[in-house]
């Protein structure tokens, strides 16, 4: 475990120092900011984005998205006052603890300290996590909530070997303990945002195929999936509403208005951005994000925020995907379980027709992390502990050397690492 709190202890690093600057929000923290501070009974009225549905949370802005992603930010907003750094604290712990995870994640999969800090350390050194663990937005908490999920779930597959026959009411009603809190998750994660039911889903074909567990009849699992992965994140994702029904009651056709014009606003909505991307786009790195202006004037004076992969994790992964696939082809778990989860968090915003941009694929990036270090694991045992060594080594000097471009810093290198003509403009 020491290995597992020295790379969450670098995350949080990178993710804590200097988190109150820029002291004025930037990106989309405005309106979150708002809506965690308005739930507190605080706030000032701000414009309406999109057309607001008649019946929802009084003054909420942020009426698209579920409210607990916004009552975690009020966590930071509560104690810290409706400032950047009152909404970005929750964001980066989160984060932070999202490459605990990704640990976990890994220790469950391989039972390996070295292979797990691999995975953990690619996610602690990739900047599109870093920049959305410290802004007050909703993605890098969709993301916890998403692999605390795939943790529970690595944990029933690994588990289930090993117990006997269902016992008690925990395992009758919802298959086992780990499979209950991956369900409470997944509600959280839908809570958030919802592009968390897609792993959802994902959730529903694991359990009934088996894959999390074959001691019980096919009767048996169908029961208890519905238990854990409809029943349960349906009940957390009401729950999350507490707000909307007691200002409004128990106004059910209120609240079906509601997520009915959040479906038409997600599925219509779009904006001119210089920003905007193409999801095939997204692994090449082509596009990011620019949350604050670069202008040549201030290169190396702290002015600039680019939401931007880890060259290496991303473009290795891309690597070793072939791999990744040929092992997951030879129904290797490890393969599956990463590249399933990686695939169900990217390949929906293909059919999407709406603005999309880069960060819409942060979900995916931990198990993009565990799905290289599978790909790694699969080569010749003679050159698997070299390539895992040059790959977390160079991984980690991208990351220092990116750091400043992701966390508003100052460096004199700067524009020697912006490579390609999307990453400048």
């Amino acid at each position: 475990m020491a290995l597992g709190i020295l790379v969450t202890a670098i995350a949080a690093i990178l993710r804590l120092y200097g988190l109150g600057t820029p002291a004025s929000t930037y990106a989309d923290e405005s309106w979150y900011l708002f809506d965690a501070s308005s739930y507190l009974g605080g706030g000032v009225a701000l414009t309406q984005l999109g057309e607001p549905p008649p019946v929802r949370i009084s003054e909420e802005v942020t009426w698209m998205h579920p409210p607990l992603g916004k009552w975690v930010l009020a966590l930071g907003v509560g104690p810290l006052g409706a400032r950047p750094l009152g909404g970005r604290l929750p964001a980066a712990l989160f984060g932070t603890a999202t490459v605990l995870l990704v640990y976990l994640i890994g220790l469950a999969l391989w039972a390996s300290p070295g292979w797990a800090a691999l995975a953990a350390g690619l996610l602690a050194f990739d900047g599109l996590h870093i920049v959305h663990s410290r802004l007050a937005m909703l993605d890098a908490l969709v993301t916890a909530w998403i692999a605390a999920a795939a943790l529970f779930m690595a944990l029933d597959r690994k588990r289930s070997a090993v117990r006997g026959p269902p016992s008690g009411r925990i395992e009758r009603w919802f298959g086992s303990r780990e499979r209950l809190f991956a369900g409470l998750c997944l509600g959280a994660g839908m809570a958030t945002k919802w592009s968390a039911v897609w792993v959802l889903a994902l959730a529903w074909v694991f359990s009934l195929a088996g894959f999390l567990d074959r001691r019980v009849s096919p009767r048996r699992r169908l029961s208890t999936t519905a238990s854990a992965f409809l029943l349960v994140p349906m009940g957390v994702y009401v729950v999350s509403y507490f707000q909307f029904f007691a200002q409004n009651g128990p106004d059910v056709a209120g609240f079906v208005s509601l997520q009915w014009h959040m479906l038409q606003f997600h599925a219509h909505h779009v904006i001119d951005s210089p920003y905007r991307s193409q999801p095939w786009t997204w692994p090449l790195l082509l596009r990011p994000m620019r949350y604050l202006p670069l202008l040549k004037s201030q290169i190396g004076s702290g002015a600039e925020v680019l939401a931007l992969g880890n060259p290496l994790l991303w473009w290795g992964f891309l690597a070793g995907l072939p791999l990744l696939l040929w092992r997951a082809w030879k129904r290797d778990w490890d393969a599956g379980f990463s590249f399933s989860l990686y695939a169900v968090c990217y390949l929906p915003w293909f059919l999407a027709s709406r603005t999309e941009f880069l960060w819409y694929m942060l979900p995916a990036v931990p198990f993009m992390c565990i799905g290289l270090v599978v790909a790694v694991r699969a080569l010749p045992a003679r050159v698997r502990n070299p390539v895992g060594v040059g790959v977390g080594s160079a991984a980690a000097v991208l990351g220092i050397a990116f750091a400043p471009l992701w966390m508003d810093l100052a460096a004199p290198w700067l524009r020697f690492l912006l490579w390609l003509p999307g990453w400048r403009a």
